[in-house]
């Protein structure tokens, strides 16, 4: 698509999301932002499209602590916090969850990713009860792919694979290569 239709795209995409974001400031002010940020997310998730992925971008723009004008965040695609950025040239498929996160410029993402914010979030107390945890950001690096339906708690290297269907519960170096649950590194001589 010529570079000027892609403007005049996002120009008109952001004047039709100013009402939905102008809907998520005034909710935020009356209640709380953190429980507010998922719903708009989960409403934005469910047009399809290209004109879905210039809408949730467009919102996210404005919301996120960054969102590349480039990215692309496929249909069903939800965030539960707003602490995420997203650098040039990232792709992120469909029906993936994510919590706090940093995807750094060019990783791909496929289907059915979830990226929790830590292994800490969830902690008890010494009866056994519940508590609040804490929520870290996972950092995801440089030109990293993602396979289909992997689970990521931890931060990965940039240059580095994640195999589908793998759960990554450590550190992954860069120019890696992890496949299975829990995760294992089977590869670190890829090239950049």
């Amino acid at each position: 698509m010529n570079e000027k239709i892609k403007k005049a795209c996002r120009v008109i995409t952001f004047i039709m999301i100013l009402p939905v974001y102008s809907a998520y400031l005034l909710v935020s002010f009356l209640g709380d932002k953190q429980r507010s940020f998922p719903a708009f997310s989960q409403f934005l998730a469910q047009f399809p499209g290209l004109t879905g992925i210039y809408m949730r971008r467009e919102f996210y723009r404005l919301t996120m602590e960054s969102c590349a004008s480039d990215s692309v965040i496929g249909y069903g695609s939800i965030f539960a916090h707003p602490n995420v950025s997203l650098g040039s040239g990232v792709s992120i498929g469909s029906y993936c969850c994510f919590g706090a996160v940093k995807i750094e410029a060019g990783t791909q993402i496929a289907s059915r990713v979830s990226i929790i914010s830590g292994l800490e979030q969830h902690q008890r107390d010494s009866s056994g009860q519940l508590i609040e945890g804490k929520s870290e950001q996972v950092i995801i690096g440089k030109h990293v792919w993602v396979g289909e339906g992997a689970i990521i708690a931890s931060n990965i290297g940039d240059y580095s694979n994640i195999a589908a269907g793998a759960v990554i519960l450590k550190v992954v170096p860069s120019k890696s290569s992890a496949i299975g649950n829990p995760a294992k590194i089977v590869s670190e001589t890829l090239a950049s």
